[in-house]
């Protein structure tokens, strides 16, 4: 275990006209002596992967400052609201991200766009983070609640955008009718999606794969829009290319009496539909098992249920996907070139059908995230694990096997004694080469204060909080 400095980051707020609105229960520090002897300020570039371009010349100490502690992390995570808007009189709704970008929607109807670029470069350069986009419909009487991006190498990147109305905006590429507006046109701004399928329907949840889309209606109807090709659509049509305006494809036809589809997820060219009755059902690419149907072959054209026990929770986002039981046990099946799969180690390469994963001092599993090439693991203890390609420059001693660029044994990346204050881990998104959590924290203010926690490649936020 990794012995941390328990002395807190210093607190924005406390200095200023209107104060520290938290008080003695602050996560960081209320001491504004400076913590240099001469007070010249310590360079913050100076023992980074880049370090100071200026060399001797730097009118800045280069002396080696201590690591932020874990709550000093969270003065960055703060930030962002702080970004975002200063009056801090709204939440962090929901976030997702893509290779390029990270979409933060808050509980005002905005969309913020941050650029995975910037939030690479690691946790000197978040301090001066800012939003590279802002999608603000608030005076067309338009709120949006959530959003959902993905993005390929050929393909490009798209994004669909729910209101709190129930209705989907789109925008990005095109090629394949992924947007749902009936043509081939990229979008540059989102769009409201006009279709006689959903006109009198309220959407609950969208879903982006790599180029076909998902539109989840509270009424468990499933509509779907984009490509084709590898059966991901659902439709049963083996000639059929693609769909440019979404289609209903009748999901009550393959599921059980009275049962209704409750979630959707897309994987790069395939999709899950986990059902109120806790039934999975899946359909699209499959030939390293990403929907867990083995011997049917690489496409599954319709719906088919996945044999499984009785299911909570789903997610997928590339080429593996992951289920957590009604009793907290989760399955997982898909590619694991990169160690995504949990504790199977560097020689399977594909898990052809679910595998139950041995969790042994995890306890039971709260959430799961898949992304492009790792997975996420919340336990209910509040406690985040990671495996999967090692982009965040872990380096961990819990690898095994020959790749020593991949994780295969979930290593813990989130501090329990955080709990002491508060905190709760409430949503997480992987994209190109970063990591964001959103945490939320019960305060006296508002029912709930929420944060985002960012670690990057350079791995200078999450040396200090891996546990081995």
């Amino acid at each position: 275990m990794l012995h941390l400095n328990k002395s807190r980051g210093p607190c924005k707020f406390f200095n200023t006209k209107a104060g520290c609105r938290f008080g003695n229960d602050c996560l960081f520090s209320h001491d504004i002596t400076p913590n240099t002897s001469n007070g010249t300020p310590v360079c913050r570039f100076f023992g980074t992967q880049s370090g100071c371009k200026f060399g001797n010349k730097c009118r800045f100490l280069h002396v080696l400052a201590e690591k932020p502690d874990v709550s000093s992390q969270l003065l960055y995570i703060h930030d962002l609201e702080t970004i975002i808007n200063k009056e801090h009189d709204f939440a962090i709704q929901s976030v997702a991200s893509n290779r390029y970008n990270l979409l933060v929607t808050t509980t005002d109807g905005k969309v913020y766009v941050f650029s995975n670029e910037q939030l690479e470069q690691g946790y000197p350069f978040l301090e001066k983070l800012q939003p590279i986009k802002t999608y603000d419909y608030t005076n067309q009487n338009v709120h949006f609640k959530q959003a959902c991006t993905n993005s390929d190498l050929f393909i490009g990147v798209f994004t669909l955008l729910l209101t709190d109305k129930g209705k989907c905006y789109s925008f990005g590429a095109n090629a394949f009718g992924q947007l749902g507006h009936a043509d081939h046109s990229d979008q540059t701004l989102p769009k409201l999606i006009k279709s006689n399928s959903f006109d009198k329907l309220t959407l609950k949840q969208v879903c982006c794969g790599g180029g076909h889309s998902l539109y989840l209606t509270d009424d468990g109807t499933i509509f779907v829009s984009g490509l084709n090709e590898q059966g991901q659509l659902g439709l049963n049509a083996h000639l059929d290319y693609r769909r440019h305006s979404p289609v209903d494809i009748e999901m009550k036809n393959y599921m059980e009496p009275g049962d209704t589809a409750v979630k959707i997820q897309c994987g790069h060219d395939h999709c899950l539909v986990l059902t109120a009755f806790g039934h999975v059902y899946g359909f699209g690419r499959n030939n390293r098992g990403q929907i867990g149907l083995k011997g049917a072959g690489p496409r599954v054209n319709a719906p088919k249920r996945i044999n499984l026990p009785l299911i909570a929770d789903i997610s997928s986002v590339s080429n593996h996907s992951l289920f957590i039981t009604r009793d907290g046990a989760l399955y997982a099946c898909g590619e694991n070139t990169f160690g995504q799969i949990p504790n199977q180690g560097a020689l399977v390469r594909n898990v052809l059908e679910p595998v139950l994963i041995n969790l042994s001092g995890m306890g039971k599993i709260a959430t799961v995230v898949t992304g492009e090439f790792c997975t996420l693991i919340v336990s209910t203890e509040n406690e985040l694990y990671y495996c999967g390609t090692d982009m965040f420059g872990l380096e961990t001693s819990t690898q095994s096997g020959a790749d020593t660029y991949n994780i295969y044994n979930p290593v813990k990346l989130y501090v329990k004694e955080l709990n002491d204050r508060g905190w709760k881990i409430d949503n997480i998104t992987s994209g190109g080469k970063h990591l964001t959590v959103t945490l939320k924290r019960r305060s006296n203010i508002k029912q709930f204060q929420s944060a985002l926690l960012l670690t990057s490649t350079s791995g200078t936020l999450a040396d200090v909080i891996v546990y081995n």
